[in-house]
């Protein structure tokens, strides 16, 4: 999101712009015109990718561009992006705020554009294809009309390109809008997956090791537990549960005055070997180096190990 924007209107409508103010091309071109410098840093950069799949930088980002995005580049993010667009076609329109913001209403749409402004990427996923006809209807005749040199007949395109400027923004509020909906649910869904999963692992993680079982109580499905713990937690399920004995097997050699076999037996070993290799592994330490090393006090609980 952008804070703190200034954009002025021109007082005089029918003064000519030339390309320093409106620039429509196709994106193969911007990216020689970046290698010549000869690209305007101070425009507006609207492109819909055609053709290609790369992963593009935009301020320090990564982004995955492919068939049928939208990008939005503003004065205030940085135009290197452009060097990394080699492998893809499409179309694009520039401008400046000058050009587009001519009266107050153009003004105040470019500016709540920018307001929910959080990422130059519009991904074309989920859209529909009347509206991606739309989209290829707008660019191809921006960039139809950009070239008549009669004056009268330019300052009628000029207006043309503005209201179709003016739709491709309104699309990008609405897929914001839409996203921040979806966004919001998937995370609200995730994290009511994880919080159940959580609280499942907590009630039996000792003696249930298989991820199907976790996936049958939560009547969900392996991709979506996987998905979720991603998403929330940034780690896979496995991880999840292999942190969890971890953390007991920790709690448990600080705490009790059982032997390392029978704690083992109480977190789902049969085999002592096993727990050593398992912990040794996670922590880079045996058990008994874990507590004879890191935590030198004496044990005064003994715990209970179920028959």
């Amino acid at each position: 999101m952008i804070d703190h924007i200034n954009i002025k209107p021109y007082a005089n409508s029918n003064i000519q712009f030339g390309e320093e103010d409106i620039w429509i091309d196709a994106v193969e071109n911007v990216t020689e015109k970046f290698r010549a410098q000869k690209v305007n840093t101070n425009l507006y950069y609207l492109l819909r990718i055609q053709t290609g799949k790369e992963n593009i930088c935009i301020d320090g980002k990564t982004y995955s561009a492919k068939q049928d995005d939208l990008i939005l580049l503003t004065p205030y993010n940085s135009k290197e992006a452009f060097s990394s667009f080699g492998g893809l076609t499409g179309d694009l329109i520039s401008f400046s705020d000058g050009f587009y913001a001519v009266s107050q209403l153009h003004q105040h749409f470019l500016l709540d554009t920018l307001a929910t402004y959080d990422t130059p990427l519009f991904s074309g996923e989920g859209t529909m294809d009347d509206e991606k006809q739309l989209i290829t209807l707008i660019f191809r005749e921006c960039k139809s009309i950009i070239g008549e040199q009669a004056i009268e007949r330019k300052l009628l395109n000029w207006r043309i390109i503005r209201t179709l400027i003016s739709n491709l923004l309104l699309f990008l509020q609405r897929r914001h809008s839409e996203n921040l909906i979806k966004n919001t649910f998937e995370q609200s869904n995730a994290r009511s997956i994880v919080l159940a999963f959580s609280k499942l692992i907590d009630e039996h993680y000792r003696n249930q090791a298989s991820i199907a079982f976790y996936i049958k109580e939560l009547s969900t499905t392996s991709s979506s537990l996987n998905n979720s713990c991603k998403k929330i937690l940034g780690i896979p399920p496995k991880e999840v549960m292999q942190r969890k004995v971890v953390t007991e097997a920790k709690r448990l050699l600080m705490n009790h005055d059982n032997s390392i076999q029978e704690i083992g037996y109480y977190l789902g070993f049969s085999d002592p070997s096993n727990f050593n290799k398992f912990f040794q592994k996670r922590t880079g330490i045996t058990p008994r180096q874990f507590r004879q090393n890191k935590f030198d006090f004496p044990k005064t609980t003994t715990l209970e190990i179920p028959s």
